[in-house]
């Protein structure tokens, strides 16, 4: 057998071998004199064994010529990476390629930055959650069905909205939130509201419901309790007419007398909530007396002795046109004589002036009301149509006199934000033979190489061969 005989045997024999052992008995054989490696490949071959890939120069991936340069290159770089910090392209051939168990290994290491991210992909989700969560967008959080970084994304929205479910399980809040959602649980249990949580405009409507009999007296309770009494007095109004709608008329009458006296107490003081008061008690008097409303003694309550009011011209535009608009409206039905006039039509129907939507909530109100109930609701919505379609020259009496004011404040920059944290690893710790794919890879390269050095016909490495196993 010549020589070229025997170096061909010998790597026939080591195609059949498991790909470390194949380069083993190559060594030896090319060790030996058989050509069956060129001197580069040799090299490789020996630093393979040693575990040493690092000892070689390192090489221009741009260069890399064949599939067996390639794989050598992405072994070589999962061993540097480990002791010298590699260029943002090649730790992101690293994050594309390896088992995703072993890209979890460098990343807890801080091994790779977060500009190796791939610009797509499969993993880019997980991989930016992991390096860079505050670049995630919501469709990518879903994606991921990252639960607690929606929670924690989710918490200052729904607790502003006054949704106090988002207190019910705290445990994925972090810093602030954190501390913010054990005060307000606190104040569920205790009925208490520091002056610390008032000053946060935008927990309002969840103060208002965790604790709505909360006894307010310090002089930093005074905004809160003043928005607070005028949307309940607002809340009460429209609660009453619904039980009317339903023919419960002593609850109708209890309601209004107790709208009554949280709108008295409240017009003495010289701001724009006496004013909002009086308004209620202007709508209240015409309300209460049914069929033979007195208009002048409504018109009286919004016309006070300057004295006892916040001057008029101090009020913002918005409450100043109201006020003049709904003078008028009372002025003209007294002028009409008009008796049991809808004058605020919305509120009967339970909903805000102007509200957009009004025709569902009349539709709904009809499936369950009685024919007295739907006699009524119908007075309403040709109330609104003929206000809408310019057949009536009077608008809706405004209540309130300023709409924003007293609805939910909205979400500051104070508002506590918080800090993205990485998400953490969701694969199990690396197993040994995920770790060894990229060398057997590069191992699996050199044989190949021997094959083309004897002149066979060189077969490709497989495209999955180093994704064999990787689940996320």
């Amino acid at each position: 057998m010549t020589s070229a005989e025997l170096a061909a045997t010998v790597v026939r024999d080591a195609l059949a071998l498991p790909p470390i052992e194949a380069i083993s008995l190559l060594l030896q054989s090319h060790r030996a004199g058989l050509a069956v490696l060129p001197e580069y490949q040799a090299a490789r071959a020996e630093a393979l064994l040693d575990r040493a890939p690092g000892r070689l120069p390192v090489e221009d991936p741009a260069t890399t010529s064949s599939e067996a340069d390639a794989a050598w290159q992405l072994y070589s770089d999962s061993e540097r990476i480990w002791h010298v910090r590699l260029d943002v392209e090649q730790q992101r051939r690293l994050l594309e390629n390896l088992p995703l168990s072993v890209v979890d290994d460098l990343i807890d290491a801080k091994r790779v930055s977060t500009q190796a991210v791939p610009e797509d992909g499969d993993r880019r989700s997980y991989l930016l959650a992991r390096l860079a969560p505050a670049q995630l967008n919501r469709e990518e959080l879903v994606e991921l069905d990252w639960q607690e970084e929606l929670i924690r994304q989710d918490f200052t929205i729904r607790l502003a909205s006054g949704d106090l479910a988002v207190l019910n399980d705290i445990d994925a809040l972090t810093g602030a939130q954190h501390r913010l959602a054990t005060a307000l649980r606190k104040v569920r249990t205790d009925g208490e509201i520091t002056p610390e949580l008032i000053r946060q405009r935008w927990l309002w409507p969840a103060l208002e419901r965790l604790a709505p009999d909360a006894t307010l007296s310090v002089p930093q309770h005074k905004p809160y309790a003043r928005w607070l009494l005028l949307r309940r007095t607002i809340r009460i109004v429209r609660k009453a007419h619904e039980a009317r709608l339903r023919g419960d008329e002593q609850n109708y009458h209890v309601m209004l007398q107790n709208a009554w006296r949280t709108a008295k107490s409240l017009q003495g003081i010289r701001a724009d909530v006496g004013w909002e008061a009086r308004n209620i008690l202007a709508y209240l008097i015409v309300l209460r007396a049914g069929r033979t409303p007195n208009y002048d003694e409504a018109l009286n309550v919004l016309d006070p002795p300057p004295e006892l009011v916040l001057s008029e011209d101090k009020l913002p535009q918005e409450a100043r046109l109201h006020l003049r608009a709904n003078r008028q409206v009372l002025h003209a039905i007294k002028d009409q004589h008009k008796n049991a006039y809808v004058i605020n039509p919305y509120i009967l129907l339970g909903v805000p002036d102007g509200f957009p939507n009004w025709k569902k909530r009349w539709r709904d109100l009809r499936v369950s009301l009685d024919a007295d109930g739907e006699a009524h609701i119908n007075e309403a919505k040709d109330a609104i149509q003929a206000w809408e379609r310019g057949r009536s020259s009077l608008p809706p009496y405004a209540l309130p006199l300023l709409p924003n004011k007293w609805a939910n404040p909205s979400v500051r920059n104070n508002s506590p934000s918080h800090h993205v944290t990485p998400m953490p690893r969701r694969t199990p710790p690396s197993t040994e033979d995920e770790r060894e794919l990229t060398r057997e890879g590069a191992a699996q390269g050199i044989a190949l190489a021997a094959r083309s050095t004897i002149g066979s016909h060189r077969p490709t490495i497989s495209e999955n061969y180093f994704l064999e196993g990787d689940e996320q």
